[in-house]
């Protein structure tokens, strides 16, 4: 086999998460795979362990790298990620996880729905491209902040699992634009937050960076090297 390099696809899941090392034709070179507890309750709360899920997606991305360098495969040129859609979680100023991750299917995100369907958010509808449910984004963080406004000014970002992962790889948080329209707080006119949606909830400057699906959004650091088992400089793309 060539050792021309691959190209590798992380789907960071409910239950674990996956790395795919693909050849420039598209064949499967590599696998690596770790998985995590979910966290769930008879009250209805879901969550995830967000930083049990980022040590279990630097394991699954080192193994397919290490594999497909010893297939003969070379390294990893570039990467991009597949998340699971609403999940969000409270990070400080170096994207370290403040709390764990509240999935989609966090019930509470039905105390969050009233609360923004009583403060008139369905005129936001028509510019998110999603009716207001409560299994959105930004119904989750209404919950988060109704049920203690101080953890949540705390936080410095508040991140989805795709823009968390490009955080700790090139130390700067970017979501594609495919992923932010889950969130219920994307304008998908302009392909950007929405800025009444931001300073609403007290968002401004607390999203990640959003770019289309597909583009280059960075490298990997040296730090995120390290972590992950990447070469520096290894190409970050946006996913969806």
């Amino acid at each position: 086999m060539s050792a021309q390099g691959c190209l590798l696809g992380l789907d960071i899941g409910t239950t674990g998460s996956k790395a795919l090392a693909f050849s420039p034709q598209g064949q499967v070179v590599a696998r690596g795979y770790q998985d995590y507890p979910l966290l769930v309750d008879a009250a209805g709360a879901a969550e995830l362990d967000a930083a049990q899920v980022l040590a279990a997606v630097r394991v699954a991305v080192a193994q397919a790298a290490s594999q497909a360098r010893e297939a003969g495969a070379g390294p990893v040129l570039a990467l991009a990620t597949a998340a699971q859609g609403e999940a969000i979680t409270p990070v400080d100023a170096s994207w370290r996880p403040l709390g764990p991750s509240v999935l989609t299917f966090d019930r509470r995100g039905e105390t969050g729905r009233a609360l923004l369907a009583a403060a008139g958010w369905e005129r936001h509808t028509e510019q998110t491209g999603l009716p207001l449910s409560w299994i959105v984004t930004a119904a989750k963080l209404a919950a988060l902040r109704n049920a203690d406004a101080e953890r949540y000014a705390a936080a410095h970002a508040f991140l989805c699992y795709e823009d968390l992962v490009v955080a700790h790889l090139t130390g700067r948080p970017v979501i594609s634009d495919s992923l932010a329209q889950r969130t219920w707080l994307l304008d998908r006119r302009r392909r950007n937050w929405d800025a009444a949606a931001q300073q609403e909830l007290g968002l401004v400057g607390r999203l990640a960076e959003v770019a289309s699906s597909g583009t280059r959004v960075g490298e990997v650091s040296l730090v995120g090297a390290e972590a992950f088992g990447l070469p520096a400089g290894t190409v970050v793309v946006a996913g969806a």
